[in-house]
């Protein structure tokens, strides 16, 4: 009869920790369940759970007075590593516990719960309290590792689409044709380092006898070095057109654009030269 019951403890809290990942809960509350089930349901005295989510942490710790390696969970992590590879380490503070859970992951390892104190009562056999709280952390930190795994997914689709748009906005600013002018053969071949190089180049006619050729290179990639990018090539048409074709008085306006506009998180490498037939 207590076989039965306690199979009956362990198949209800299975579930509620498949509904609880299924709900797609915070990590947080997930352990709390964890920390419930082991604490108040098996019964088991001292538990500490070293969890990897990109970083080690230490989500789960009741009850043990081994607190001082808490202090350090990168070397904690690496003494338990080497203590679970090579049996009979008394000296480690890891001795301390009954036992060592590793959960590992597609040669990853995600977490170790750490655990002394436990009620061999609660279920049939110390073997099978093992092997269930076995199975229920790799259901938490499994569940949390794949989440963790969709969040960056997600992260960085959208990175990569940032990047194709601000290559797509890097392309419109190149000079759809470099025609053949009266006294010069202009071409152009771009290849940039990355999907998005941060760079401009613009031949701008000016008369029969003079052109401005300009080059620029933008620090920093993606969608707000295209924006710069983009309001700088605005601007040198708008002065060009409006105000000026005088190169000093260009790089001075433009110079004062881009301080405007970056607002010093910024900046742009420029090359201009106003080419005049008559003068050579």
């Amino acid at each position: 009869m207590h076989e039965l019951e306690a199979k009956k403890l362990q198949l209800h809290w299975l579930l509620q920790l498949t509904k609880a990942n299924n709900y797609n809960l915070l990590s947080s509350t997930l352990f709390e369940i964890y920390q419930t089930v082991l604490k108040d349901h098996l019964k088991d005295g001292e538990l500490v759970l070293l969890v990897n989510e990109g970083h080690w942490h230490i989500p789960v710790s009741y009850g043990t007075t081994s607190g001082g390696f808490l202090e350090d969970v990168e070397t904690a992590v690496a003494t338990i590593a080497t203590f679970t590879e090579s049996a009979g380490k008394d000296d480690t503070w890891v001795s301390k516990f009954d036992t060592v859970v590793p959960v590992i992951h597609q040669d990853k390892a995600l977490a170790y719960a750490l655990i002394d104190g436990i009620d061999e009562q609660v279920f049939h056999s110390r073997r099978e309290i093992i092997s269930y709280i076995h199975t229920i952390t790799n259901l938490i930190v499994v569940a949390i590792e794949n989440k963790r795994l969709a969040k960056e997914s997600i992260r960085q689709a959208a990175v990569q689409r940032e990047l194709e748009l601000a290559a797509q906005m890097q392309s419109m600013l190149f000079p759809a044709n470099l025609v053949r002018h009266s006294f010069l053969d202009i071409a152009a071949t771009y290849i940039p380092h990355q999907s998005v190089g941060g760079d401009y180049y613009d031949f701008i006619p000016l008369s029969e006898n003079e052109a401005l050729v300009c080059m620029a290179d933008v620090s920093g990639k993606g969608i707000s070095a295209a924006l710069l990018m983009s309001n700088f090539q605005a601007n040198l048409h708008a002065l060009v057109k409006h105000s000026t074709t005088d190169p000093e008085q260009l790089v001075i306006e433009l110079n004062r654009c881009v301080n405007q506009s970056a607002q010093g998180e910024k900046f742009i490498t420029f090359f201009i030269a106003k080419i005049n037939k008559k003068e050579n």
